[in-house]
């Protein structure tokens, strides 16, 4: 397998440990908000599409749970950018957030 991003982003701090499932041929994407009424979790499976790291997942938006996509795009050793994408119907997906992040 792959390795898988060096670091991640979200909306709110967190800490995003990535780690290989051989047997499935994906990743296990777990996410720890610095938020207490938003414990660790696991938040989806991820997978390589050509050079993104793709990472699928469902939140619960106005009562629903919803579809969501990050794609890391242009990866390199000292960065990458994140697309941030939820489905808007019908398995349209609508890009929320793109930011890059960059190792200092």
């Amino acid at each position: 397998m792959r390795s898988a991003p060096a670091a991640c982003v979200s909306l709110k701090s967190s800490f995003d440990p990535i780690w290989g499932d051989k047997p499935a041929k994906i990743y296990r994407f777990f996410t720890c908000f610095n938020d207490y009424r938003t414990p660790c979790k696991q938040r989806g499976t991820a997978h390589w599409e050509g050079d993104i790291f793709v990472n699928d997942y469902e939140e619960l938006v106005d009562s629903k749970m919803t579809k969501w996509r990050d794609s890391f795009i242009h990866i390199t050793p000292t960065s990458h950018t994140l697309v941030a994408a939820m489905d808007t119907g019908n398995g349209a997906m609508k890009t929320f957030i793109t930011t890059t992040s960059t190792r200092r």
